[in-house]
């Protein structure tokens, strides 16, 4: 029973001196490596910020019988810090508005 144990603690000391070498031989081989260094981390993107905004843009009107129809194209408009106009798009989208013009009698008179 003595050999068994000699046999047993002696392959338990020999596989930590092992262990021990080879997370030994990581640490040293890890200094050795090269690091960049880390770059500062900005908020701002390299592009500036651009807001995208609908308009409606007036086309035209027309008088249909006693409404007066007016036609606007809506636009997607991209505008900088400062609020000026970068790009402007049309959209395929259409708006109307119809006002009722009141007809005029014209056989009263005040």
């Amino acid at each position: 029973m003595d050999a068994s144990l000699k046999k047993n603690g002696l392959s338990v000391i020999l596989g930590t001196v092992v262990a021990i070498n080879m997370m030994l031989a990581g640490l040293l081989i890890a200094n050795q490596v090269v690091t960049l260094p880390a770059l500062p981390v900005s908020s701002e993107s390299a592009h500036p910020a651009l807001q995208t905004e609908v308009q409606l843009e007036w086309v035209g009107s027309r008088i249909v019988g006693n409404w007066r129809i007016e036609q606007y194209r809506k636009m997607e408009v991209q505008l900088d810090e400062k609020g000026k106009i970068v790009k402007k798009r049309p959209t395929p989208e259409m708006t109307y508005m119809r006002y009722w013009n009141k007809p005029v009698n014209k056989g009263s008179q005040g």
